[in-house]
């Protein structure tokens, strides 16, 4: 049997306002009446926007819990719900959620401009943003009126609770790792130089070579993004034009830095195409570690911690939610990934 605000109202002897300021989490309600309507919630089985409201037993203020966590996926349309980019960050906010009592609503975005619907309808009780380019607006609008993790950002202006890794400290790991292998001719390459993490990658490479006076700008080709980012590409790239560019120089790299594994894997057909052996002939290394399975000889990457970032992320907002806490000013928590060897690099200390 279905029921209206009305009848919640009537059955606790309080007014609809009342009743729809309990249900939308104000806390400035006596607490006899916020005890009144819960019950009559409770009894009549009142659902709003046909989404069960959980009673908020699990905390001690006045707000009605839903006992979900929004996951706001913005430039990225349904296409991506395969991707394993997707996937590695989904699994790990999943895990924790199921083990923590949460279900997880996923809302995908092209457009970053408007609060997502899941918040809009008040069907969450905190929501994961994972935004790269395009950082949405609203953000601003929704910091300290419902728990909100930026997921891999790293945006010091931003007054929300942010996951991320350090792309900066990953490139400048990658390019130590080919550094102590006996590479000085270390190339970069990248089909997105708007990308932040792209670009912080390259910053971290630029860094590491510049203290060592090795760096050389011939040897970083980015160019601007020719596919739609909102739409994950289902083909590799084609690096074909940036590996000419690097071996016609007068003095080749000896390694590339592919900015992520998709470029990498661009960069194996290129080489094959030209009939160049790797690492004999030259040696390749990406970031994501997402690619060794299907690429031969398997790719030395530096491995995201995308599962963990997204456990942590769900962690955080939990706590958040449950104990009440609002964040208002940039706060960071920082997991760094390590780098997965394989047989992509050749060693020339040897």
């Amino acid at each position: 049997m279905s029921c209206s605000i009305k009848d919640v109202a009537r059955r606790a002897g309080v007014s609809v306002g009342t009743v729809s300021r309990v249900i939308n989490g104000y806390e400035n309600i006596a607490p006899e009446r916020i005890d009144a309507v819960r019950e009559a919630i409770r009894v009549l089985g009142y659902r709003k926007n046909s989404v069960a409201q959980l009673l908020a037993g699990r905390r001690g203020d006045s707000r009605l819990r839903t006992g979900n966590i929004g996951l706001w996926m913005v430039e990225m349309g349904n296409e991506w719900s395969s991707n394993s980019v997707y996937v590695n960050y989904l699994t790990g906010i999943e895990e924790v959620c199921a083990r923590r009592g949460c279900h997880v609503l996923l809302e995908h975005s092209c457009a970053a401009d408007e609060i997502p619907r899941c918040v809009r309808e008040g069907k969450v009780d905190g929501v994961i943003v994972k935004a790269v380019n395009e950082i949405p607006p609203v953000l601003n609008d929704l910091s300290g009126k419902i728990p909100v993790i930026g997921l891999s950002m790293l945006e010091r202006e931003l007054p929300i609770a942010q996951v991320s890794t350090d792309n900066q400290r990953a490139g400048e790991e990658v390019c130590r790792y080919l550094w102590e292998r006996g590479h000085r001719r270390i190339a970069f390459v990248s089909r997105d130089n708007h990308h932040r993490m792209f670009l912080a990658r390259l910053h971290g490479y630029e860094v590491f070579l510049r203290a060592r006076n090795a760096f050389d700008p011939e040897l970083v080709q980015c160019f601007s993004p020719v596919s739609d980012p909102r739409e994950p590409e289902k083909t590799f790239p084609d690096m074909s034009g940036m590996l000419d560019t690097l071996l016609r120089l007068p003095e080749p790299p000896t390694a590339v830095i592919a900015a992520n594994d998709w470029m990498a894997a661009g960069l194996y057909e290129a080489a094959e195409h030209r009939n160049l052996r790797i690492p004999e002939d030259i040696s390749v290394i990406g970031f994501d570690h997402l690619a060794n399975l299907f690429l031969r000889p398997r790719l030395t990457s530096y491995e995201i911690p995308m599962r963990g970032m997204g456990s942590a992320a769900a962690e955080w907002i939990i706590d958040l939610v449950e104990h009440g806490i609002s964040v208002e000013e940039p706060t960071f928590r920082m997991i760094n990934g390590t780098i997965a060897v394989h047989d992509s690099v050749k060693d020339k200390t040897t």
